[in-house]
């Protein structure tokens, strides 16, 4: 008859192969967590230099922009910052042109106006909706901006100085 003891060595060397990983089995990997990542077009000003382009009661639109090389695959959050001049923004509606030609309305009338920026405008940030949006993923893709005044017998002058876009992801 066996002594009980014998379990005491067999129970050791359990514990030491199943803290080593069992030893000689396939190895185990965890998938990294995924990073993530913020592309942006930094503001600028709406027509490549300085001034902007005057708003009126037909689309005002600005000069196209590519994001340069993004590594986002998954979009969590996007925004469009606008620097806009003039006296009501009430009477203004705008649009972001996608690199798909589709259009997404940019809710101008319930945002706060944010502080000056370049020089004479104030900054309207608008977040966009993530479905749909094309990831930023090639330079050699266009977005644009406009603006329309829909108030056409105003004689109040405004202008779209410059806008910017924000995109924050995971890779």
């Amino acid at each position: 008859m066996r002594s009980p003891f014998w379990l005491v060595p067999l129970f050791a060397v359990t514990c030491f192969l199943t803290a080593c990983g069992g030893g000689g089995g396939p190895e185990t990997t965890t998938n990294p967590t995924p990073k993530t990542a913020v592309c942006e077009l930094q503001l600028q000003y709406a027509n490549g230099s300085n001034g902007g382009y005057t708003i009126n009661n037909s689309l005002t639109e600005s000069v196209p922009r590519q994001f340069n090389t993004c590594s986002i695959k998954t979009i969590k959050s996007a925004s469009v910052s606008l620097c806009l001049d003039h006296p009501q923004i009430s009477e203004l509606t705008a649009q972001l042109r996608m690199p798909n030609n589709i259009t997404v309305a940019l809710d101008l009338q319930n945002v706060q106006p944010g502080e000056t920026c370049l020089i004479s405008g104030k900054s309207f940030s608008i977040p966009l909706p993530i479905n749909g949006l094309p990831l930023p993923t090639s330079a050699d893709r266009n977005w644009t901006v406009g603006v329309t005044d829909t108030n056409a017998v105003s004689n109040q002058a405004g202008y779209l100085v410059g806008w910017s876009m924000k995109v924050e992801g995971l890779e």
